[in-house]
């Protein structure tokens, strides 16, 4: 499968005779598929041909599916096979559906003729991204909402009592950790799934985006969480997972059982769909037709319960915390809501490189909240997002307003960019860049020079540019370009144009204006000449630590101003 590593493939028998308390989930499937990936196709034809063996001539079908599923589809083929009446010879492939869909968007899965991942999201995402690549979306087979594991120990400290979304991304209830969302699909779906529910609320939403950095730069693999989480460490995570794994996890370890959590405004679900490739191998609609059926057959629904996944109407396994009757299901999201969500997720996981540049003009003065001039307001939401940015993280700052006889330029380095956890002296980064914000003090009779500022901060971030990280400039600013001998806004425009061409060197703008003074409009149109660049509205004194937080502690998060 060219790049991809190749999917292993389970014998019918052998998925057959697992005992029916093992037959769901990750445990009892990795472990054979350890034991057999030394094997080659051949393996997904070793069973007993009492029924084939009647058969003139044999159709061969290779089905993809996930570890969750694949022991029940193991046997439900293995059941067909020795009946031998629709003499079709089934392949039962086990691969992450997030592997197969990339496999799928790149055309290098020729193997392929049946998929049946774990969401519909998946298939979307592939018919989104490689249009070439037809799929037929046929009938769910089964489904498992998306719930938080609770370790024991956990489970004493958390919230009694149903929780909301709002609830667990304060992270008051229960500490979170999720899996990559690039290849977990419950981690994938319960951040899309708080997205959704929190988007009304611009309080919850800065919460969830601050929750977002955290996680995403300590994302692990969903098996480390499992072992963690039955170690009964006391701080072991909770995490997303999906009804039916926490079923099977609770099966196989009696002995530490984890409490599940259902948000209880809404929740998302795992839908198990059967989706047809197209193409030259492409399956006959009878033989599809032919499988959908013996999936829907009462045997096959028997089977599916009893590994915990819910069918059509069905209640789920008994697990505590999961109420008798779920919440609003959430749908499955879009795959452009997905797709800019990973791509979000893979740029927070990158540390941040900053340079923060600070107005210190004389309108800096002004009142901003009762006992709070703008440019204490400023910095200190400055102090307040420096707290969120991890010991790896590269910050400097600048302040700004207008060359004069002190001041041979615009602007000034008050603090050069560092690691935050670096020396400087008897202080860290960290400790240097607070006490610069503290003591910054507004310079008397002097306007600001925006656009000048605006090129010398963006000039030097490419000068340099660290590719490890993300690269970004912030300037506050509460007025408009007061310099009548700097660059205008057009050559302004026109220089950053040219400079953002560069795709190996990208930098972030982000312009935050505090104040009615300030000059949104102008921000926007600066901030729109580079990939990526926002202009944040703050001009409201009671928006303005929010929305400085938010700007400065993460990126492609908030919408742009408009």
């Amino acid at each position: 499968m060219g790049r991809h590593s190749a999917p292993r493939t389970i014998p019918k028998a052998a998925v057959l005779a697992l005992p029916l308390a093992a037959v769901v989930g990750i445990a009892g499937v990795a472990a054979l598929v350890d034991d057999d990936s030394r094997g080659n196709d051949a393996a997904g034809s070793t069973s007993p041909r009492t029924g084939l063996s009647a058969c003139s001539s044999v159709t061969p079908m290779r089905i993809t599916t996930t570890e969750d599923l694949a022991p029940v589809l193991g046997q439900v083929v293995q059941r067909e096979e020795t009946r031998g009446d629709d003499c079709i010879d089934y392949t039962v492939d086990v691969q992450s559906s997030s592997v197969t869909a990339s496999a799928l968007m790149s055309g290098d899965d020729d193997r392929t003729q049946v998929w049946i991942p774990d969401s519909t999201l998946w298939a979307e995402r592939v018919t989104s991204a490689a249009p070439s690549t037809k799929l037929d979306l046929g009938s769910v087979v089964a489904t498992s909402p998306v719930v938080f594991a609770i370790p024991r120990a956990a489970a004493s400290a958390a919230r009694p009592g149903p929780l909301t979304w709002s609830q667990l991304i304060s992270q008051h209830a229960v500490p979170l950790k999720v899996a990559s969302p690039e290849r977990s699909t419950s981690s994938l779906l319960a951040l899309l799934g708080a997205k959704q529910a929190v988007a009304s609320s611009p309080q919850d939403t800065r919460a969830l985006q601050g929750l977002l950095l955290t996680l995403s730069r300590s994302t692990t693999d969903e098996g480390s969480l499992r072992r963690q989480a039955l170690t009964q460490a006391v701080a072991a995570p909770a995490f997303p997972t999906s009804e039916q794994q926490l079923a099977h996890l609770n099966q196989t370890n009696p002995k530490t059982p984890l409490r599940a959590m259902t948000p209880s405004d809404a929740t998302p679900q795992l839908d198990y769909r059967v989706v047809t490739v197209a193409g030259a191998n492409a399956p006959s609609d009878d033989s599809v037709a032919k499988l959908r059926d013996a999936l829907a057959d009462a045997q096959s629904v028997d089977a599916l319960r009893r590994a915990g996944f819910r069918v059509g109407a069905s209640e789920g396994p008994d697990l505590q915390g999961v109420p008798a009757t779920l919440p609003k299901v959430i749908g499955t999201p879009r795959a452009t809501d997905a797709d800019t969500a990973l791509r979000t997720w893979v740029t927070m996981s990158r540390q941040t490189r900053m340079l923060a540049v600070i107005d210190t003009s004389e309108s800096m003065k002004k009142p901003a909240i009762p006992g709070m001039n703008r440019l204490q307001l400023a910095s200190g939401a400055a102090l307040k997002a420096l707290e969120k940015f991890p010991p790896s993280s590269e910050i400097g700052l600048w302040t700004f307003d207008l060359a004069h006889g002190s001041q041979p330029r615009d602007w000034v380095e008050r603090v050069p960019i560092r690691r935050v956890d670096d020396k400087v002296g008897p202080v860290t980064q960290r400790q240097a860049l607070a006490r610069s914000a503290m003591s910054l003090q507004w310079q008397r009779a002097n306007g600001t020079a925006v656009h000048d500022t605006i090129w010398a901060g963006y000039q030097q971030l490419q000068r340099t540019y660290q590719p490890d990280y993300a690269n970004a400039l912030v300037l506050l600013t509460d007025g408009k370009n007061e310099d009548p001998g700097s660059m205008s806004e057009a050559q302004l425009v026109a220089n950053l144009r040219q400079v953002g061409k560069d795709s190996s060197r990208p930098v972030r703008l982000v312009l935050i204006a505090i104040s009615e003074d300030a000059d949104l409009a102008a921000l926007q149109r600066i901030a729109k000449a580079v990939p990526d660049g926002q202009a944040y509205d703050a001009r409201q004194p009671e928006n303005i630590l929010g929305i400085m937080q938010t700007a400065l502690s993460s990126r492609e998060i908030a919408a742009p101003a408009q």
